[in-house]
């Protein structure tokens, strides 16, 4: 089996046409998402690859609770093309008051994972290239005591992050474009593990700015 299979959560290649299709699980294990908020259309992704577009307030959403996010290690590997210069959530698993949210901020530029337990914790910042208007990889790795941020398979930088207690996603779904902030623009190649992925793995992922597929795990 391939590493990129090994303790795989979820994996939605986003690439479904249908205005009103629910994005396809295809590890199996999270659970497909859907549509809210409007409707989600295909767009061109990285590479090959095609997308969603979440412009317009889009949502995807896992109604079953996800659990895995209550504790570490965990990585997050995702594109993201956004079409204007702002704050914008590209996931979120908190209902903005009990979980584990991720906010990216392309004007100011940085990226910053939050967890409420039910005290409000942040790692402080970690900066961004700002590029909006292009495709771009992000990954966040999480191990308990810090996380790691890289673009486009490449390491930015790390902080220290450790919650000060336990944080809960008993009562929030996960969501990609989350309908109190969602993305403007599009998303592709979304993938969840239950453990650190290596910087040979992100780079595996980034694929010489092609991405992969699920298939092509």
């Amino acid at each position: 089996m391939s590493p990129l299979l090994t303790d795989l959560v979820g994996y939605y290649n986003l690439d479904e046409a249908g205005d009103y299709d629910a994005a396809v699980d295809y590890a199996g294990n999270m659970g497909d998402m859907s549509v809210s908020g409007g409707t989600l259309i295909s767009a061109g992704g990285p590479g090959s690859n095609l997308a969603r577009d979440f412009s317009g307030g889009r949502t995807l959403t896992q109604l079953v609770n996800f659990s895995n996010f209550s504790e570490a290690p965990f990585s997050i590997n995702f594109w993201i093309l956004q079409n204007s210069n702002g704050g914008q959530y590209p996931f979120d698993c908190s209902a903005g008051y009990a979980g584990f949210t991720c906010f990216l901020a392309t004007d100011a530029p940085y990226v910053n994972l939050y967890a409420f337990t039910p005290d409000y914790d942040s790692p402080g910042t970690i900066e961004t290239s700002g590029a909006f208007g292009s495709w771009v990889m992000f990954t966040l790795v999480w191990n308990g005591a810090d996380y790691s941020y890289y673009e486009n398979g490449g390491l930015i930088g790390t902080a220290a992050f450790t919650p000060a207690g336990a944080f809960s996603t008993s009562i929030a779904p996960f969501q990609i474009s989350p309908a109190f902030l969602p993305v403007d623009g599009a998303m592709s190649l979304f993938g969840i593990w239950g453990r650190e992925l290596t910087g040979a793995e992100v780079t595996e992922l980034y694929n010489d700015g092609n991405g992969r597929s699920f298939a092509e795990l």
